[in-house]
């Protein structure tokens, strides 16, 4: 199994995500990217198992999979489009803590937060974010298709 991602959430603590996904054996590459994305930026997470620097070369192959005993991949692929959030996103969690606001709560509120601080910005950079995973996940599965028996 293959999971196309734009990475771990930025709001996480990123560190123990990738340490969890390393502890269980999910393998982590990258896509324009050497290192787990961040969701609305390509660097800051740890650096992935592989990273791939341009569109010409091509997606993950079976080659890349071999370590992974077949328990999966995550694919992080890196945003065309960057937000720095960092500064809003502190704002946000601050904000949620002084409001009392906690548990499955504090996501919704935080990107109501980005999106209105950021004029709509982190939204549209969702919506990208969601058809370029879209769009990798099927450059995969083609690619896969040629070199899978059949």
């Amino acid at each position: 199994m293959l999971v196309v991602g734009s990475g771990a959430k930025s709001l996480l603590d990123v560190p123990a995500t990738a340490e969890v996904l390393e502890t269980l054996g999910v393998p982590v590459l990258g896509y324009r990217t050497d290192e787990l994305p961040l969701f609305y930026a390509a660097a800051g997470g740890r650096r992935s198992a592989r990273g791939s620097r341009t569109r010409k070369e091509p997606p993950p192959s079976r080659a890349h999979t071999g370590s992974s005993g077949g328990a999966g991949l995550l694919l992080g692929n890196a945003p065309e489009n960057e937000v720095d959030v960092e500064e809003l996103l502190e704002q946000a969690l601050r904000t949620a803590a002084a409001e009392n606001i906690s548990g499955q709560a504090v996501t919704p509120f935080v990107l109501s937060f980005l999106h209105e601080r950021s004029g709509g910005r982190t939204l549209e950079v969702n919506r990208e974010l969601v058809v370029a995973n879209a769009g990798l996940a099927a450059q995969v599965a083609i690619a896969f298709s040629r070199i899978s028996p059949r």
